[in-house]
């Protein structure tokens, strides 16, 4: 049987097919880590109209592991660490075993930097993947028997 965290998540998934308008992504190849871990920060540091992968997979796996945590008492490691975080819906996701180095540098910046209370980071690009991880999950005060029952 699925946790309760991933009945929430394959619901939303398979009754959820609104696309999501993004202004501009950029997908850079051959990154080096220091770059990597430099647009990873900036994420968390500087508000953009656009989308820069693989970057994006990183932040949004720090997002949903640190939520995960705090909602549903998941050990953030253990959800990074879970190559199904996403279900096969973020295709540059890599966990947190495959890319520790990348992970635990930017982890140390962003605590050293206080950016790790990712729900009162007021950046556009970070609240809407906050609001994405509780559409997502149904934590707005319903249990599952609420959503199976809808």
């Amino acid at each position: 049987m699925l946790n309760d965290h991933k009945l929430r998540q394959t619901l939303f998934l398979s009754t959820n097919k609104e696309e999501k308008v993004v202004k501009k992504i950029i997908q850079r190849e051959n990154q080096n880590n220091v770059e990597l871990v430099e647009d990873i920060i900036n994420y968390f540091l500087k508000d953009y109209d656009h989308l820069i992968y693989p970057a994006k997979a990183y932040c949004v796996a720090l997002v949903y592991s640190s939520l995960l945590e705090k909602y549903f008492n998941i050990p953030f490691y253990e959800s990074l660490n879970d190559p199904q975080l996403f279900q096969g819906t973020m295709k540059d996701f890599e966990a947190y075993q495959c890319r520790k180095n990348i992970y635990d540098q930017v982890i140390a910046e962003l605590k050293h930097r206080n950016l790790f209370s990712f729900e009162k980071n007021q950046l556009d690009q970070v609240k809407a993947t906050v609001s994405s991880f509780h559409l997502e999950f149904f934590t707005e005060n319903q249990t599952i028997d609420s959503i199976t029952n809808l």
